[in-house]
């Protein structure tokens, strides 16, 4: 668990998790649109972004924390 097995990413300051009223708001919105892809906050639109523009930004700092 989550003792001896827990990653080190999941350690720092997360922040607060979405409000599950604003995740059902979000995704009654992006079905109105005719859109696939939920984002419901600035933070997840961010970091869509990074993975697919900078994949290996994102692996060398999962690394870095992690100590690989």
């Amino acid at each position: 668990g989550q003792e001896s097995d827990w990653p080190k990413m999941l350690d720092g300051e997360q922040g607060e998790p979405i409000a599950p009223s604003a995740v059902i708001d979000a995704i009654e919105a992006t079905l109105d649109k005719g859109k696939f892809f939920v984002l419901p906050t600035r933070d997840a639109k961010i970091g869509v972004f990074m993975r697919r523009l900078f994949p290996g930004l994102i692996w060398k700092q999962v690394h870095q924390v992690e100590g690989f």
